[in-house]
């Protein structure tokens, strides 16, 4: 056996398919066989492996042990001369294994392998090749200094910036996400240490490697695709734990003396900042425009209370302390807790939803105002104006990050992309098919041609042309009709800032990612489901909390039903967004939208026994046609 391809999955089912296809494509011509770990899935991936690639040799855990140990599972059966560990959310060349192949022949040398990374958006990926992490090299890359000094030698050593993306090179340590390795040098070093769960492992076997005598290499004259929005949530609290405490882990296993001491310090002072960071971060990348439209509006309710007071009252302090710091910021809140419950900040963002969210906000404002004290009523015109005020903030803020963004002046964020699909007649059928069943809108261009044909918008080699011709947004590729290679140097080459999505031969389902920090996005028919929404999640939110505070007020009423000890055992839970009061089945809960854990599920109540099935096709159900009455119908059934 020449290559064993080891791939350990955990929930990205979609992803892990376009992987195997690309896979099997690579080894075409190769004595080459491909093992699948799986660590407790809850997705269905064990069901598509299964199904749609007996040839994949599976391993399904019934837990998550880690990526290190799952890796290793695979590389005690393996036999392959060079065993290459391969994330799931890869997407790999026809040639890529075998010119692996040839360079490792070619260097006998030569421990391990990695080779160039671009993202779902062709941007190079800098991980692809790094120096070993010294505690001067992690100090940095920690506070900075390489992002400031990108191609400085000293500074930028983390991940070789001096080096060229397009050049062969030496380098300590490889990326676990393709590690091509020689077999004879894992049995000499031995495994991947199983201390590091997750994060970690990569950096270690790499440096075994070359404490062994042996060279690792950045492959540069192959390129793949890794997604990594998949696998690497970067921006969370828990991605910046497990990271770091797995570089003290590294330190500790080889660092010895001040030098561990140092980079320890280092690297305990790295996860508090970055934590503060990632909270920070995750705060306002969520919240940023909301944020932004509050601050706007404030300040230009108070330019309008003091040109109100100064020109109109001709009074200099009309208005009390109170008004500013009280009043307004509750006007304030008002008008944007409405937007937001309009789904005004609802992805695509809509003017239509603001306006109607700021309507409602100021009906409630002028009720309020109404029956307020004769005291704590300062100024219809503040509330007028204000009104006036948010909807045109809110309208050019819109304007403003659209075009940052989508690079066009509008208030509404497209609703829907201009896409083009690139291949034949019948897989541009099927992908139309597979769009129209996942319920999702876009603006269809036409077919681009892979051959001399006519009959589409022109031939894929104009692409840039087509483009800009045709205001193209986003590409479908058929990889039934092009090569991986293909697809790849297409994505390598873009910058038009494309969005690029795949439908693997066979597949039911379409995928890409726009970036290497997000989780990516798919085009499938089985995830047409009303709780996906947006809207859908908020309102189940708003439920949850109303019906807890509806537990609160009438307690003397709700201690005396049935089911009083779940509802008062599980009520703050609920209100600090660890469970939901109306679910699923726990048991029967795969491939369908996530959800918190339920305190009470949607059954009849007059079932005592159900089999698996039914209790699947409840939850399906109850995924698919969820609304705030369907929600209330089956918690009334509990009361």
């Amino acid at each position: 056996m020449t290559l064993s391809i080891i791939i350990v999955n955990y929930n990205v089912k979609y992803f892990l398919e376009q992987t195997i296809v690309s896979a099997l494509k690579a080894c075409q011509g190769i004595e080459a066989e491909i093992w699948v770990v799986d660590n407790n899935s809850k997705d269905g991936s064990l069901e598509l492996v299964e199904k749609k690639f007996p040839q994949v040799k599976l391993i399904a855990n019934k837990d998550n042990p880690g990526f290190s140990k799952a890796n290793n599972q695979a590389i005690k059966l393996a036999t392959g001369k060079y065993k290459l560990l391969l994330n799931p959310d890869t997407f790999v060349q026809e040639d890529t294994f075998k010119k692996c192949i040839d360079f490792m022949d070619a260097n006998p040398n030569a421990g391990a392998i990695g080779v160039r990374m671009i993202d779902g958006k062709g941007i190079f990926l800098p991980e692809s090749k790094r120096s070993l992490p010294t505690p001067s090299v992690a100090f940095y890359k920690l506070f900075g200094l390489s992002a400031i000094f990108p191609k400085h030698p000293k500074y930028s050593k983390y991940h070789l910036g001096d080096k060229p993306e397009m050049e062969t090179t030496k380098a300590d340590i490889l990326s676990g996400a393709f590690m091509f390795m020689r077999s004879e040098a894992i049995d000499k070093i031995g495994l991947l240490d199983e201390s590091f769960f997750m994060y970690g492992e990569d950096i270690d076997l790499s440096y075994r490697f070359v404490l062994a005598g042996y060279d690792n290499y950045y492959f540069a004259d192959t390129t793949i695709i890794h997604y990594k929005g998949e696998s690497t949530k970067k921006g969370s609290l828990n991605y910046v734990k497990t990271f770091y405490n797995a570089m003290i882990i590294f330190a500790q296993k080889h660092y010895s003396g001040s030098s561990a001491k140092a980079y320890q310090r280092v690297l305990k002072g790295a996860i508090f900042l970055k934590a503060f960071l990632a909270i920070i971060t995750s705060f306002f990348g969520k919240w940023n425009h909301l944020i932004l439209d509050s601050a706007l509006i404030f300040a230009s309710i108070e330019f309008i209370k003091v040109f109100w007071a100064v020109n109109i009252k001709h009074q200099t302090s009309y208005y009390p302390f109170v008004f500013t710091w009280v009043i307004v910021p509750f006007y304030v809140l008002i008008w944007m807790t409405s937007a937001y419950l309009n789904g005004a900040y609802d992805k695509p963002k809509t003017m239509k939803s603001a306006l109607r969210g700021i309507v409602i906000g100021t009906f409630i404002i002028a009720n309020l105002y109404a029956f307020a004290p004769e005291n704590w009523r300062y100024s219809r015109a503040v509330i007028l104006f204000g009104a006036i005020a948010s909807v045109f903030w809110m309208a050019i803020t819109r304007m403003i990050l659209n075009y940052y963004y989508n690079r066009k002046w509008s208030i509404d964020t497209p609703e829907r992309y201009a896409v083009a699909i690139i291949g034949s007649e019948e897989e541009e059928k099927r992908a139309l098919s597979l769009i129209e069943n996942s319920n999702v809108q876009i603006i269809y261009k036409g077919r681009i041609d892979i051959g001399s044909k006519s009959g589409g918008l022109g031939n894929y080699k104009q692409l840039n042309q087509l483009v800009e011709w045709f205001n193209i947004e986003e590409i479908i590729f058929c990889s039934k009709d092009l090569t991986n290679k293909e697809i790849v140097e297409i994505i390598d080459e873009n910058e038009s800032g494309l969005h690029f999505k795949i439908l693997p031969e066979n597949s039911e389902s379409i995928i890409g990612s726009n970036s290497k920090d997000q989780a990516g996005e798919l085009y499938a028919k089985d995830l047409n489901y009303s709780i996906n929404q947006a809207h859908q999640r908020r309102n189940k939110r708003m439920f949850d909390i109303c019906i807890s505070g509806l537990f609160i007020l009438l307690f003397p009423w709700f201690v005396l039903r049935k089911n009083r000890s779940a509802i008062y055992g599980n009520l703050f839970t609920v209100l600090l967004n660890y469970k939901t009061w109306i679910g699923y089945f726990v048991d029967e809960q795969e491939n369908l939208p996530r959800l918190h854990q339920a305190v009470f599920t949607p059954k009849n109540v007059f079932l005592d026994e159900m089999s698996s099935k039914t209790k699947r096709l409840i939850n399906e159900k109850y995924a698919k046609q969820w609304s705030l009455e369907e929600e209330w119908k089956i918690i009334k059934t509990y009361l």
